[in-house]
């Protein structure tokens, strides 16, 4: 496949597509400063990954309010978009509508099972893209195991030799302190840990305190903990890092072998 770049709609569109409501996308992908650049740098870097991937129909998991839709629409058959929060499936249903997407499809998950969603869309989807969503997903007591189960599913949804492209922040080491920092000066802080605890997770890269504190934000996730149980249970077909993210193409282990 050539080169695909990412396609960032037309602010105003997204802007009339999020109406009243919140645009996790304009705060996010729009303007001129670090975070906003990097973001729409991991874009970048996963479409980039994209390209080794042989696929017509593709899943967007955590679509939000459907910023990377019509990157996908220009790049594929078939694209799907899924989300569990109604009010981003309602502004990504409308950016689609506004920008004649006709080959994108969105679906709420949130009254959905795995095997009532397979039904409505099908299997015959080659590639997912899991990007800023896997560290929300889980839940306690074991958020290691219900994320391993979560991809689980989410290959289910996929063909036997199926790809999912993941996106994940680092949540430890000294990144972890510059991140604090500024988010803290952005008003944006987190709260909920304390300075030992900051510390310890920069440091020594030890969140285990943190660990039951975590109720699906960024709080208690540890991006190390999330390889070792990714390689425990899936194929890390592919590995790397920018200064804030880690990237993976995984495969389920019993694929076939081509």
């Amino acid at each position: 496949m050539a080169q695909i770049h990412f396609i960032l709609p037309d602010r105003k569109i997204v802007e009339e597509a999020a109406g009243e409501a919140h645009s996790y996308a304009i705060k996010n992908y729009y303007g001129s400063g670090p975070i906003a650049y990097a973001k729409r740098r991991r874009f970048q870097r996963a479409l980039n990954l994209a390209r080794t991937i042989p696929a017509q129909n593709v899943i967007d998991m955590g679509t939000g309010d459907g910023v990377l839709l019509p990157t996908l629409a220009h790049n594929y058959e078939r694209v799907v978009g899924l989300d569990v929060n109604q009010h981003h499936i309602d502004q990504s249903q409308r950016l689609a509508h506004y920008l004649k997407l006709g080959n994108v499809e969105i679906v709420c998950l949130r009254d959905l099972s795995f095997d009532e969603l397979r039904q409505r869309v099908g299997s015959n989807f080659q590639l997912m893209f899991l990007l800023g969503t896997l560290e929300h997903v889980g839940s306690q007591p074991n958020i290691w195991d219900s994320k391993m189960a979560f991809l689980r599913d989410c290959f289910s949804l996929l063909e036997q030799n199926g790809r999912i492209i993941v996106t994940v922040p680092k949540m430890v080491g000294m990144i972890m302190l510059f991140k604090n920092f500024v988010q803290r000066s952005l008003g944006r802080g987190y709260d909920a840990m304390s300075i030992r605890q900051l510390l310890r997770s920069s440091f020594l890269k030890d969140t285990d305190e943190l660990e039951p504190l975590w109720t699906g934000g960024h709080v208690g996730f540890n991006h190390l903990k999330l390889d070792v149980h990714l390689r425990k249970h899936f194929i890390v077909h592919h590995r790397s890092e920018s200064l804030i993210s880690v990237f993976y193409v995984l495969g389920q282990k019993n694929e076939r072998l081509t």
